[in-house]
This record gives structure tokens, sequence and C-alpha cells, in this order.
């Protein structure tokens, strides 16, 4: 009697996913493009306007990105040795050291804006964007939101997205077996519908007045209430949240994911096709901004997440993966050095940003001082927050 070959093994995930990291420079240079503007590229209108203005939509994704990588990564991790402690330190050190070299790159450009901008304490005004800013607060404060370095909101939102995760881990730890992650999409519809919440009651309410005075609440509209929405940590914490329970139903399903790699391909691809047509309907339609800013796209962008899992190769590459990781710095240093090069050279008598060709270049080398920047800055001292190695 022969016994029966045993049974195959399902297909699983790697515990680490280039195709992700890959795509976090996309994001990143989709909001450099954004910062720089269309008008340098002599886009007066139309669809690549109407995508260039939604940059602010790729922090969204960062932000789905980032709670769906901290939870794959503590999945994989030695549950007995995962402490928040050691998780905060190295999340510290992982993400301080580049705010604070941007903040330094960023400080000069912001006191010269304030005189510009007949600020009557610039003193007291930098020293409270600086103490906001350095803290890594100054999201929850809408007047402080943009405080030196605006880009750094976002990392203001991250670390404190990273404290809520510090005090959940243990139980997404425990939910990553079982029946319970299977209710993992039920936690995602929880946080579309309130990442989607504030913007529709923003634009219903109206509390800035903006709509009232025929003022048109697009991506250059300010208000308090505005950036509150826009900026404020527990506002788009479900947007974050909805990564950490996208990863805990991904790794449930990762066999039947795998073995439909053909379906799951065609929804990611569809799902970025949604966010282009989308984008581009409602600058089309002049969609108050609000309604897109934070969650009406979060399902695609947690359809676009699943389908690079799945396709976890792609931008494996040494290119890649080095553009991605460098990403983080790119992104928060391309405001301040855009700053520099616009000033420099405007004390020339011409801006090298009003020419195309030039912007381009300029862009290039923001890209290059940023690889520099985590290869320097970045890695070195992230190494700081691991534990010691044991003895």
């Amino acid at each position: 009697m022969t016994s029966s070959p045993p049974p195959p093994t399902p297909p699983t995930l790697p515990a680490t996913l280039p195709a992700l990291t890959a795509s976090r420079f996309i994001a990143a240079l989709w909001v450099v493009v954004y910062h720089l503007g269309v008008a340098r590229f002599g886009v007066a209108d139309g669809p690549v306007r109407d995508l260039v203005e939604k940059g602010p939509l790729a922090v969204s994704y960062f932000f789905v990105l980032s709670g769906f990588v901290l939870a794959w990564s503590s999945t994989h991790a030695d549950r007995g040795a995962w402490s928040p402690r050691a998780f905060l330190r190295r999340r510290f050190f992982r993400l301080w050291p580049v705010h604070a070299c941007a903040f330094l790159v960023a400080l000069p450009t912001a006191i010269a804006i304030m005189k510009r901008g007949g600020e009557d304490d610039v003193a007291g005004r930098v020293i409270a964007d600086a103490v906001w800013s350095i803290s890594m607060l100054q999201a929850f404060s809408p007047t402080h939101a943009l405080a030196i370095n605006p880009p750094a909101w976002s990392l203001s939102a991250e670390f404190f997205f990273s404290v809520l995760f510090a005090v959940a881990a243990p139980v997404v730890l425990r939910l990553g077996d079982g029946i319970y992650a299977r209710r993992a999409i039920v936690g995602v519809v929880v946080c579309w519908v309130l990442a989607s919440a504030p913007s529709v009651a923003y634009v219903v309410a109206d509390p800035d007045g903006l709509a009232a005075a025929g003022v048109a609440v697009d991506h250059t509209a300010r208000g308090y209430f505005l950036s509150a929405h826009n900026y404020h940590p527990l506002v788009r914490a479900p947007e974050f949240l909805a990564g950490v329970f996208l990863c805990l139903w991904v790794r449930e399903s990762a066999a039947g994911l795998v073995a439909r790699r053909v379906v799951v391909g065609f929804v990611g691809v569809v799902a970025a096709v949604v966010v282009v047509v989308v984008v581009v309907v409602a600058g089309a339609l002049d969609v108050p901004a609000p309604l897109l800013h934070n969650g009406l796209l979060l399902p695609c962008f947690l359809a676009i997440v699943v389908a690079l899992t799945v396709f976890h190769q792609l931008g494996r590459g040494r290119l890649w993966q080095g553009l991605g990781a460098a990403s983080f710095a790119l992104y928060m240093l391309h405001v301040p050095l855009l700053y520099w090069a616009a000033g420099l050279s405007q004390r020339r008598g011409e801006n090298v940003l009003d020419s195309a060709s030039a912007a381009v270049l300029v862009v290039v080398a923001i890209i290059g001082v940023s690889v520099a920047v985590y290869t320097c800055v970045e890695r070195p001292l992230a190494r700081l927050g691991r534990p010691p190695p044991p003895r």
C-alpha cells in the first residue's frame, strides 16, 4: 500500500515587499511635481493639470502604505521579542533625523518668507513654529500645521500613528491568526467611512465660510477648519488604520491571492485607472478639493497595495529600490530645496524654475541630494534605533 503524497504547500508572501518600496518613489515624485506646479511646464488646462493638482492624494497612499507595511513587518517579527518601546525607538531614529535635516534646510527660507510677508513678530513666530515642528506635533495645530517645512505635517501624523500602533500592536499581532483576521475587511470599510465623513461634513457645513464667500475650495484654499480637515492626525488616522486592517486580511488570504494573481493584477490596474479618471473628472467638474483629499479613493489605494503585494517582485532592481528607500528624504527635502533653487537663481534676475528644462534638472538634482541624505544620514542613524546584538 503506497502512501499518498503530502499536500502541496500553499503559496506565501515574503517578509519584504520590493514593489511597495518602489511605489513610494512614484508617490513622492507626484508630490514633488505638485509643489513645482504644472504652470512651469506650459500646461494651462486639461487632464495633466488635474492630475498634478491632486498631488496631495499621494499622501493618502503614503498613510495606507505605512499602516500596511508596519503591520506586515510586525506580523513577521518575533512576537516574544516585540516591544512597544523598542518599536517607537526604531521609528524615532527612522523619522526624526531626516526631519531635523530638512528643518535646518527650510529654516532660512521660512524666515525670509515671514519677513517678506510683513509678519509683525518674526522672532516670536519662528520660535513658536520651531517648537511645534521640531517636536513633530505641528499637525495637531491648524495654525502651525505647515510650519517651517510644509511637507513635515505628514511626518507629525506618521509619528502619532506609530504611537497608536505601538499601543495596538499586541492586539494586531493576535488578530493576525484565525477567524478574527477574516473580519478585518469590516475594519477596512469602517475606516473608509470614517475617512470620508469629515470631507463630506466640511463641504456641507462650510465652517470656514469659503463657499458662502464665493471662494473656490480647491488645493489653494486656506481656512482654519480646512487645515484641520487636511492635516490633523485624528482626521487622517483612518487611512493608516485601513492599511493595518488590510494587512490582516492579506495575511489571512495570502494563499488565495497568490493563486489568483491574474485577477488581483487586473483589479490593481483597474483601481489605478479609476484614480486617474476620478481625479480628471473631478478637476473638470470643479469638485471641491476636500471630497477627494482624504478618504474617497481609499478603496482604490487599498487595491493597489494588494496588487503590489502579490506582484512583490516588481521594482526589485537596485535603482528602483534605491529610489524607493530615498523617497522619505525626497518628500521631506524637496520643498525647501525648491525654495533655495528659486531664491538663489532670482538673485541673478531669473527664477530657474520658470524654465521647464531647468526645472527638470533641479528635480533630478534634488533626487540626487535625497539619495545622499538617505545614504549618509537616514540609514546610518536608523541603526541607532536597533537593539544591540545579544552577547
